[in-house]
Formats: structure tokens, sequence, C-alpha cells
């Protein structure tokens, strides 16, 4: 009889499909769907590998969220979590470092380092939060105080960014903690607000500095208050240059506390020639850096003069106040007679109540005070004329009455 030998050992590849079998209706966390065409390769180039679920067949790497059972009927999806950790320890102490990739109604990133995770950056379908609150890309945000906020405003028919603590809802920007803004506008305008008291910054409102779509810069809020602050250590420059050659001007503040006009030829700083000069007393300066006190060796104060000019003036037209001379033609006016007038002349060399050549010269001529004095002589002159014509009208009368007795005698 022959005899047959039976190998009683199992087959590996039986044990094999047994044990996947086994571990594939128990464990469903994770699977691996490589191509057939090469069974050799551990994760195969076009394989697609799903974490949490039976069936990768959307991306290379898919996780899906947990089903926990905790009573029958009642399921718990657990939130999918991906970690990228520094070390490995059994322990989680201080060295160990952790980087935590979440989704729930966001995709969360948060770090730790063994005592506390914080959140590192969050996505959602409106808007990227960086460093927990303190970037907030986008708008929608429930935080009430972000550092740095950017986003479109319905409110403002724009895009905004928001400085120092902004509160923002979808598609408003408050600025309920906020102290500063930059928005823009449909039009193309571009606008920096700032709320120094707290409150809401309404639109159309705490504009302090506007820039047009057609390049004017407007700075303040309202015609009515509108101011420009430039602000140095030194001296505070404001310089007016043009990119081709050519005159460039400067308007500063010096260091003698003096408004400073520099300009007409190519340079900067103290290459520029001054061309006028305001003071602290309110003393323009036109052409000169000198506004004297006094003139005439002291003698005559100019103290309260405002301007100075060196060079002339030319002008169309010059208009003073002052007053004028009709003092002459009242009754108790002392008009000195032409005997003394003559007298004066020959003794003085010049008019009474009137400067002298060297006064003139030396201090100069007041044009408002010199004219009020040339209208006195000119109405003295008058009075003068009309008392000769007074006497020479009566002297014509008793000349004519003489006439007529004379020919009344000759008949």
């Amino acid at each position: 009889m022959k005899k047959i030998n039976v190998n009683l050992r199992p087959n590996r590849t039986i044990i094999l499909s047994f044990l996947w079998l086994f571990i594939g209706t128990v464990v469903t966390y994770a699977q691996w769907n490589p191509t057939p065409s090469d069974p050799t390769t551990s994760i195969y180039r076009t394989g697609k590998v799903g974490i949490g679920m039976t069936n990768a067949s959307y991306a290379q790497l898919q996780v899906e969220q947990e089903i926990l059972n905790v009573l029958p009927g009642q399921e718990i999806g657990i939130i999918p979590t991906f970690r990228l950790q520094r070390n490995f320890n059994t322990t989680f102490d201080n060295n160990t470092y952790a980087w935590d990739f979440f989704a729930n109604e966001s995709l969360s990133i948060k770090t730790g380092d063994g005592n506390a995770f914080a959140l590192a950056m969050r996505l959602n379908k409106n808007a990227l939060q960086v460093a927990g609150d303190e970037l907030v890309l986008g708008y929608g945000g429930t935080t009430t105080k972000d550092n740095l906020t950017m986003g479109f405003s319905d409110t403002y028919n724009g895009h905004f960014i928001g400085f120092n603590g902004t509160y923002h809802s979808a598609g408003t920007f408050q600025g309920l903690y906020g102290k500063a803004a930059i928005h823009s506008s449909d039009d193309g305008s571009l606008y920096f607000l700032t709320q120094p008291t707290g409150g809401f910054i309404a639109p159309a409102e705490n504009r302090r500095f506007t820039l047009t779509p057609d390049g004017e810069a407007i700075v303040g809020d309202s015609e009515n208050n509108q101011v420009l602050k430039v602000v140095s250590r030194s001296e505070s420059i404001l310089q007016l240059a043009h990119r081709m050659d050519g005159a460039n001007y400067e308007i500063l503040r010096n260091d003698d506390s003096e408004l400073e006009f520099r300009g007409g030829t190519s340079g900067s700083g103290s290459a520029l020639p001054r061309l006028m000069l305001l003071n602290s007393g309110g003393q323009l300066m036109i052409g000169t850096s000198n506004s004297p006190n006094t003139i005439d060796g002291g003698i005559t104060d100019i103290s309260d003069y405002h301007l100075y000019v060196a060079g002339g003036i030319l002008s169309e037209e010059v208009r003073v106040r002052t007053g004028w001379a009709d003092y002459v033609f009242e009754k108790d006016y002392d008009l000195l007679p032409l005997k003394q007038v003559k007298t004066h002349i020959e003794t003085h060399g010049h008019l009474h109540n009137t400067p002298s050549a060297e006064q003139i010269e030396n201090g100069g001529l007041e044009l408002g005070s010199m004219t009020v004095n040339q209208q006195e002589k000119i109405e003295e002159l008058f009075l003068h004329l009309i008392a000769m014509q007074e006497k020479m009208d009566a002297l014509e009368a008793k000349n004519k009455a003489l006439e007529q007795k004379l020919e009344r005698l000759e008949r």
C-alpha cells in the first residue's frame, strides 16, 4: 500500500489572508489602496491612503473623522487630528514639542511645549487667523480684540486694514476697540482714519488723510479741520523738488524756531539760498534775514513792523488805512500865517510840522503818516488861497467904487 504523507503545516498564504481579514474586520482606521500592478511596493506612487475611513478615493492622503459609539444609536464624530511631534516620549514633558492639525468648522493648527497648547493658525471659509487673534485676514471673525484686521467692509464699500485692536464682523468694520484704520472705496480713494477716544469709526468720519484717485492729497476730515504736521528731531523740512533739472524749494523750521523758506536753485539744505524768513514774533523778512528793532541810530523804534523787504516792492495798488487831515478845516485850527511859514523855512530849511530831509534819509518814510502830513499842507495852502481870494475880492470891490466916484467928479 502506498504511503501518503499529509503536510499538517498550515499554508502561509492562507494564514496571512486570514490575519489580514481579521485585522481589516476589527480595525478600520486606516487603509491603503495601491496599484495592483506592483504588489512589492510598500506605498506605490499612485496609491491612495485613507485614515479613519474605508476607501481613499478622493485624494492621495485622506483623513476623515472617527465615529465613536457611546450608546447604541448615539454616535459621536471625533475631530480628526494630525500631529507632528519633535520627539516621542512615553511622558509628554517640556522637551516635547507638538503641532496639531485638526478640522472642525475650520482648520486649526495648535502648538505646545508640554504644558499647554496655543492656537497658531485657523483657516475658515471667510478668513485666515494667524497667531491666535493678532492677525486676521478676511472678515467674519468673532473676536472683539484683534491687533491687525484686514478684509472687506460693506460699510465702507471697500477693503480695510484695522490697527490696535479692532472689532469686525462679517462685511463690516466697526472699530469698537480700534484706534486706526486704512480703507479704500469704490471710487478709488484711500482713507486713513484714527479714533482717539474709542467707540465706532463711522463711514466718512475721522478721515485724517485722504488720497484721491487723481492724486490729490487732503489732510484733515473736513474743510474746517485740515491740519498738516511735520515733526523731526532737528529741522522739520518740507521739500518741493523736481525729478528733472531745475530749482528746488524747502520749507523748514530751523534750530532758531524760525520758519525758513529756501530755494531758487538746484540742491538741498544749506546749499539752497534763504529766500524768506518768518520768526516767532511774526516778523516776515523777504530777501533779508535782518529784522531791526530801531533805525536812525536807535532813535526810531520799528519793533512793531512785521514785514521787511530788501530790494524793493512793485505793486499796482497799495491801500493804507490811516487817519486824514480834515482837522485843518475846523474853526479852532491854528493856521500858521504865511510870514511865520516863511520864517520857519528860512530858519529850519523845511516846512513846519514836517520831517526834514535828514530824518527821512535816516529813518525812512512812513507812507501813511507822510501822506496825511502832505494832505495837511495842501489843506493849509487852500486856506491861505481862500483868504487871499477874499482879500482880492474886497480890493476889487473897493477899487470899483473908487473908479465910479472918480467918474462922477470928472463930469
